[in-house]
């Protein structure tokens, strides 16, 4: 993503260019959390840059069975940035199990 200003309209001024993106900026976060009979899950990914990739990844789950009940939840996020030679990544990853009698 390439971010401009332009400056036309003052004429006092001479036309200027200001180009935002000088590196890169990336940062992932995730939060889990499980407890009996629930679980909740929560990821994002910022990535700022020429080049920007992001990804997100969450998945929970509770099981009853006869004698426990099981819950789970799981979170994943990864941000890459490149502008140029600079580079930035950042990946987070959250996992809680409860396991529970019944």
């Amino acid at each position: 993503m390439n971010k401009s200003f332009e400056i036309l309209d003052l004429p006092y001024l001479q036309d200027a260019t200001f180009d935002c993106v000088k590196g890169g900026y990336a940062d992932a976060g995730t939060g889990a959390y499980a407890d009996t009979g629930f679980a909740i899950a929560g990821a994002f990914a910022v990535a700022e840059g020429h080049i920007a990739i992001t990804k997100t990844r969450t998945k929970t789950m509770v099981r009853v069975t006869p004698a426990v009940i099981i819950s789970k939840a799981f979170a994943f996020g990864r941000a890459f940035s490149r502008t140029g030679n600079q580079v930035d990544v950042d990946v987070s990853v959250s996992r809680f199990v409860d396991v529970s009698r019944v």
